[in-house]
């Protein structure tokens, strides 16, 4: 693995950092280009972007110093460590959808109809960073003899990181095709939830830092899974409803 990407002089370009920031990249690029196809300003989209990501990288890192707050108690200052990994997904996700929704409020968009539209490229920037969890190292899984070398570790690991990279690309062209069906508004944003929930629930089995806790289950996974069902109540409620209005 390849944790510094290079280094000029004392300033260091981190893999992990440097990946995110193409995510954003990326993902502001397609966005900006889908925007301009259904006639949407593209520069509303490209501040969505910058603040949803601030929010979801903010989220993810609080979660995790709550889940571990005796540790950062007595290392306060690794807090700011980001190069190092040590992001909750389910808090950042939660924070991103909040900012998110005020966003799309604030601009008087329509708020199902946008979230369906930002959505996808949710999927498709966590893809993108999960591969630079696997350059940085973190975010590995358990021993496995038929896995990869990492150096950082000095081990044959489950790849976890790719497992996520390439199940979060397949949500993200799931996700996609689902837009290109028209399906009822709201439910390409359920089925985000949906998805990625159950995709963490299983990759988490594989993971080094999985301990069970209820049933089996981690607390990662219990988040997962209270995601899941709720994201399924509101998939279904927004099927009804539009029925009823049909």
């Amino acid at each position: 693995m390849h944790p510094i990407l290079c280094q000029i002089g004392t300033f260091t370009i981190y893999s992990y950092g440097a990946m995110v920031a193409v995510a954003v990249v990326v993902c502001t690029f397609l966005l900006q280009h889908d925007a301009r196809r259904k006639h949407w300003d593209p520069n509303v989209m490209v501040d969505l972007v910058f603040w949803v990501s601030v929010a979801g990288i903010i989220g993810s890192r609080l979660f995790f110093i709550i889940l571990h707050v005796h540790y950062f108690l007595q290392h306060p200052l690794e807090v700011f460590y980001l190069h190092q990994g040590g992001l909750a997904w389910q808090g950042g996700l939660i924070l991103s959808t909040v900012v998110g929704v005020l966003f799309i409020r604030y601009h008087k968009l329509p708020l199902l109809k946008t979230l369906d539209f930002v959505i996808p490229y949710a999927a498709l920037g966590q893809s993108l960073g999960r591969i630079g969890c696997f350059f940085n190292g973190c975010c590995h899984g358990k021993p496995w003899g038929q896995g990869m070398y990492f150096p950082v570790h000095q081990q044959t690991l489950h790849p976890t990181q790719l497992y996520s990279a390439i199940n979060l690309f397949l949500i993200f062209v799931i996700l996609k095709i689902g837009q290109a069906r028209h399906v009822v508004e709201g439910r390409i944003f359920c089925w985000y939830f949906i998805l990625a929930s159950f995709e963490r629930l299983i990759v988490q089995f594989f993971r080094a830092d999985y301990e069970p806790i209820i049933l089996g289950l981690g607390i990662f996974q219990l988040i997962n899974v209270a995601m899941i069902f709720l994201a399924f109540y509101a998939d279904i409620y927004l099927l009804h409803r539009a029925r009823r209005r049909a």
